[in-house]
């Protein structure tokens, strides 16, 4: 364990309103993240517990975070936790703060026997103390044969404010996308994922309550996130977007889509590492728009 300088302040908790700004603030210097909309939409992780250290003004200098992650694996519940906010001051680092962090949130999850889950792009740093890395997978294929639209999906604009709260409506409300591999709930990882890639459409497909969210590239369409309580089908999406395409890429397992693709090794720039056993029924994949 390093030696942490006396002139530090540790606090391990669900921050409150003043230490949940200084975490912002750092979170903002280290990745430019703007926590602002999930203050706007309430959508703040109730489950979120950190662990911080404090400078001699208040202000947070390093960080990590745990929270409850609702993991689903082979169409069941499994005890598990997000690892997050894993950040240091650029004028604090080199002292082992972020280690000593980590070494404190670790015994914390291991009190709790669960698996652990984080995505980095350093995976190097992590391995260290247990995780491994869990291949990624996109699911490739041919498009499904159109089906005539019902009705048509509308694309939505996060600069506008009653989109931004239909989207955190139904996001609050999700169900797992997959019953081989996928998280529930996340709203707040959802919106703000969305809020900081302008690459990604936003369709409401009302038919379903559903949120659809693509990406264009080259001649195939990606479907990166489907959010609802009931998950359309394949054929339904396409027709509600008007866009029948050849070539679909899918970025989590299909199995609730009416479609079947081959599943081809991805390499996202944040790679998925879980610490601890874990069996899995197929080839899996997170969608970006729930990366933590």
């Amino acid at each position: 364990m390093p030696v942490i300088s006396t002139k530090l302040t540790y606090r391990e908790g669900h921050p409150n309103r003043p230490d949940r700004a200084s975490i912002g603030r750092l979170l903002c210097e280290v990745f430019g993240l703007d926590l602002d909309i999930l203050e706007e939409l309430d959508l703040r992780e109730p489950t979120y517990r950190a662990f911080t250290y404090h400078d001699v003004t208040g202000d947070c200098i390093a960080s990590a975070a745990a929270f409850v992650l609702p993991l689903i694996v082979d169409g069941r519940r499994v005890p598990a936790v997000g690892v997050q906010s894993v950040a240091t001051r650029p004028d604090w680092r080199g002292q082992g703060l972020s280690h000593s962090l980590l070494d404190r949130l670790l015994r914390w999850c291991d009190e709790r026997r669960c698996l652990v889950f984080l995505m980095t792009s350093i995976p190097g740093f992590y391995e260290p103390m247990g995780f491994r890395i869990l291949p990624q997978h996109f699911f490739c294929g041919e498009g499904p044969a159109v089906l005539p639209a019902s009705a048509m999906a509308r694309r939505l604009d996060l600069g506008l404010r009653l989109d931004r709260q239909l989207i955190a409506t139904i996001a609050r409300r999700r169900q797992p996308v997959s019953r081989v591999f996928a998280l529930s709930g996340m709203a707040g990882a959802f919106v703000l994922n969305l809020h900081h890639d302008s690459d990604l459409e936003v369709w409401h497909l009302a038919s379903h309550d559903a949120i659809i969210v693509i990406r264009h590239e080259g001649n195939a369409l990606h479907i990166v996130d489907v959010v609802a309580t009931g998950i359309p089908s394949l054929a339904t999406i396409l027709a509600a977007l008007g866009l029948p395409q050849s070539q679909i890429v899918v970025h989590f397992p299909p199995d609730q889509l009416g479609w079947q693709g081959s599943a081809t090794l991805a390499t996202p720039p944040l790679v998925l590492m879980v610490r601890g056993d874990l069996n899995l029924p197929g080839p899996v994949m997170i969608p970006s728009t729930l990366g933590f």
